[in-house]
């Protein structure tokens, strides 16, 4: 208990970090046609970042410790190898985002072509650093070494806010460029702290797939899930392109904070897969996951119960009014009210799904992601139809309800077999 209680408070301190790298960034930026582009062009990276962090993270962690010290060498060196030839794909890729789809979907591009190349290069070079990140961050949470993985969202920040704390720096070119020193600096000093630890220390020269296909089948399910759910968020920021410029970039903002108790809360959550993983086939876990997941959705009620009751006094904290409207303040003060509703659920989900991810459920997580899908575009179009901007809010809101459902449900079937048998 005093170890979580430990990892927790590193991993405030870290969201604080985080956090303040959000209110630079919002209020340097503000809400405008450039923002809109910039977000819609980082909605992908971001959607790519998901994937490569999240989705190898949770993965591997349950996978590593049925490995040899040999298997992880060699898997390893065929992970490094593999994201080496999948960048370049992906930065053709960028171009290609960055240059034709906005217009497509109702955005203009505020720069010149070889400045929105540019800035498409930079940013999509985030990825496969991220990817690299994972690795390391997985075997070391698989050592049941938490501390460099709860703490390596700070590790990015302080690499990317002394560069906005410039005096000449401003824009988003010069986000663009304190990101990529950020990830840089987290991967540099994830893979120092794994092999401080003797994690990954020597690699095979063969590069080799088919000894561990099983994990990369069990991995694709995971980057199936993980790219379905990132979907839900990016199909909330297309869909509001057109209620006019600056829509997309409020969503973008009360998006990002809605995650505030999940955030605060994502130490335990990464204690939790660690050990969780590490307990495959002991009785009863999953009936210990359904209370952890009841008590971490309570806390995420009086969390949300708190910002919501305080909102009037952070909010134009947040959002300074020099930088935002009037009715833009009122737009965010909304969308933040139905985001924090639904925030307990999102946190009843999270700690659910670690569960399945222990016990390496990833295709029934990809299946139930994919659905979603589908679900959150339905309600999309209703609720937008009817509540304008603050329609994506509820949607979302409800989409997470949904999914705590089916998640406690499925929870409970499970451990109800488990039980039988």
């Amino acid at each position: 208990m005093t170890r979580h209680i430990l990892y927790n408070i590193l991993n405030i301190f870290a969201r604080f970090l985080n956090f303040a790298l959000f209110w630079i960034i919002v209020n340097m930026l503000g809400a405008s046609a450039e923002t809109d582009w910039f977000f819609f062009v980082y909605g992908f990276v971001y959607f790519c970042i998901g994937i490569a962090f999240y989705g190898l993270e949770c993965s591997l962690v349950p996978i590593w410790p049925r490995l040899s010290q040999k298997e992880k060498n060699g898997f390893l060196q065929t992970c490094i190898i593999l994201g080496i030839v999948g960048a370049i794909p992906l930065q053709l890729f960028g171009l290609a985002v960055s240059l034709y789809f906005p217009g497509f979907f109702g955005f203009s591009i505020p720069f010149s072509t070889g400045h929105t190349v540019l800035l498409s290069v930079v940013l999509f070079l985030q990825p496969p650093l991220v990817y690299f990140s994972a690795l390391y961050s997985s075997l070391l949470q698989s050592s049941g070494k938490y501390f460099w993985p709860i703490t390596h969202l700070s590790l990015r920040t302080l690499g990317v806010l002394p560069i906005l704390l410039l005096p000449f720096c401003s824009g988003v070119s010069c986000v663009s460029i304190a990101y990529i020193v950020g990830e840089l600096l987290r991967f540099l000093l994830l893979k120092a702290a794994a092999r401080s630890h003797g994690v990954g220390l020597s690699y095979r020269q063969r590069f080799e797939v088919s000894p561990y296909k099983q994990y990369f089948v069990a991995m694709g399910w995971m980057v199936l899930m993980l790219s379905a759910a990132a979907v839900n968020p990016y199909v909330d920021l297309i869909m509001v392109g057109r209620l006019g410029d600056g829509s997309a970039t409020l969503v973008e903002y009360a998006g990002r904070l809605r995650g505030i108790p999940v955030l605060l809360l994502s130490g335990t959550l990464i204690v939790f897969l660690g050990e969780w993983s590490r307990r495959q086939g002991q009785e009863p876990l999953w009936d210990q996951i359904i209370g952890n997941a009841w008590k971490m959705g309570l806390c995420g009620i009086m969390l949300s119960g708190g910002l919501i009751l305080s909102k009037q006094y952070w909010i134009p904290l947040i959002f300074r009014v020099q930088h935002f409207d009037a009715l833009q303040l009122a737009s965010l003060d909304s969308l933040m009210t139905w985001y924090l509703i639904g925030a307990p659920f999102l946190l009843l989900t999270g700690t659910l799904g670690r569960g399945f991810m222990a016990l390496q459920r990833f295709r029934l997580l990809a299946t139930v992601a994919v659905l979603s899908v589908f679900v959150n575009i339905f309600l999309n179009l209703v609720f937008i139809a009817f509540f304008g901007i603050k329609g994506v809010a509820v949607s979302t809101t409800a989409l997470d309800a949904l999914l705590s459902c089916a998640y406690f449900f499925i929870g409970k079937r499970l451990s109800k077999t488990r039980k039988e048998i």
